[in-house]
């Protein structure tokens, strides 16, 4: 495997996330049954999910029983018993070491060695099956990687067909979308972990190449993420690794639930974003900061394609005319109101603005001098929005969608956040004003 000057190989590399993300093929050092294909046995693993076919294949690696190398008899015996065993397939590791089993182990220099072993095998059917495998970025090949890890037989099978014509036209955004493994509601929570680390992976190499516009996969799977409480990749990453394989905790359990309403846009995906350009033919040629706030309205708003509520919106956009617009995406707010609810107002406020200014930039005057002019009319909304802004202290919608994306979605009791909040929540009184002033 080629590498480029100075940069760790691929097989260290993925070891390395083999390591951080315990739960990605678990970690024995002794024999066990893994999950199997539904109506199949458990296969014999150990270590870093290295398969043993048979006794034979055992007795070819280097175990130890009761501290001293293993003869080919306990060896053997250790095999047949966990062969013969009751206990289901997937049962919690420690499950298996019992009997001849209990003391036959692999020291971890050992279990790395042959995980290294394991995954330059990986490679080569990759650098066959992905002729330019070796030029793909690191987050790429460690995705395939783990796919060829962990479903048999993928090669050959149809469901991944359209991911691996993705793969190979390196169009890293639809392969996010069509690595996805189905679920349902008896998809053990697991199996999410997996998924997700799988979509950064592929949408980090997507956002580099520069392919996460406004209708992509992965534009709209990093503005799942913020909206559940992730800023970037990064912080998700490190969630992954920390929580993702300790199943038993309530916070643990918490974090499930958050990948578990990420993993909805797999499936709402290709209906919202056909949905949104019949409903807006133009769309394609639309500012991309529009595009960016119908795409947050038509997935975070429940049913507004034939919402009644947001026909004077519709109408605005179909007439390009972006402060109309931001002026009719404001949701009815009230006491209950969600503190996540105005981050999404004053995100759509803003790109919406931003196109206005872009189209006809004007000098901005004050709220109160706003109001106070009658020949000003609702389609003046951006202007008042954006002193509302500077009175709050961004002096561009720039600065103010920055904030919003660094801070306003950490769900963390601090008086910064709160503050932030509270801000918002001011800014947010510029559309009853907008509205009483249209009256």
């Amino acid at each position: 495997m080629t590498t480029t000057l100075g940069r760790k190989s691929i097989e260290e590399d993925f070891l390395e996330d083999l390591k951080k993300y315990h739960w990605l093929e678990g970690y024995a050092e002794h024999m066990y049954l893994d999950q199997p294909e539904k109506g199949k046995p458990g296969n014999v693993t150990i270590g870093r999910g290295h398969l043993i076919a048979d006794a034979d294949s055992a007795k070819k690696l280097p175990f130890r029983f009761s501290y001293k190398a293993a003869t080919p008899e306990e060896i053997e015996a250790a095999y047949d018993y966990l062969k013969k065993q009751t206990i289901p397939a997937g049962e919690p590791i420690y499950n298996y070491k019992k009997g001849p089993n209990a003391n036959l182990v692999l020291r971890e220099q050992d279990i790395d060695k042959i995980a290294r072993e394991d995954i330059k095998g990986k490679v080569a059917i990759l650098e066959k099956t992905f002729p330019n495998f070796d030029r793909y970025p690191y987050s790429v090949q460690k995705t395939l990687l783990d796919m060829w890890f962990n479903i048999q037989r993928i090669n050959n099978q149809l469901v991944y067909k359209d991911f691996k014509t993705a793969i190979r036209q390196e169009n890293w955004s639809q392969a996010a979308f069509e690595s996805h493994m189905r679920t349902q509601p008896s998809t053990p929570d697991g199996v999410y972990p997996r998924i997700i680390l799988r979509t950064v992976h592929l949408c980090k190499a997507a956002k580099d190449a520069k392919q996460d516009t406004p209708t992509s996969f992965c534009y709209i799977f990093k503005q799942k993420i913020w909206a559940e409480g992730w800023p970037a990749y990064t912080p998700l990453l490190e969630d992954l690794a920390k929580y993702g394989n300790k199943w038993s905790t309530h916070q643990n359990k918490d974090f499930v639930q958050k990948l578990k309403a990420v993993d909805v846009i797999f499936s709402h995906y290709i209906p919202i974003t056909t949905n949104l350009k019949e409903t807006f033919p133009e769309f394609n040629g639309y500012p991309i900061s529009v595009q960016k706030a119908l795409v947050d309205m038509w997935f975070n708003i429940e049913g507004i394609t034939h919402s009644s509520a947001y026909q004077n919106f519709k109408t605005a956009i179909r007439k390009k005319d972006w402060s109309q617009a931001a002026l009719e995406s404001h949701q009815k707010t009230s006491a209950s109101t969600p503190d996540k609810t105005y981050l999404h107002i004053g995100l759509r406020a803003a790109y919406l603005c931003q196109a206005k200014e872009a189209a006809e930039p004007k000098m901005c005057t004050s709220l109160d001098a706003f109001l106070k002019t009658p020949t000003s009319t609702p389609t003046s909304f951006c202007n008042a929005f954006r002193q509302k802004l500077k009175d709050s202290g961004w002096s561009t919608h720039e600065a103010f969608l920055k904030d919003i994306l660094e801070y306003g979605n950490k769900e963390l009791p601090n008086d910064q956040n709160k503050a932030f909040i509270d801000k918002l929540k001011k800014i947010d009184t510029v559309f009853d004003g907008m509205y009483y002033h249209a009256k």
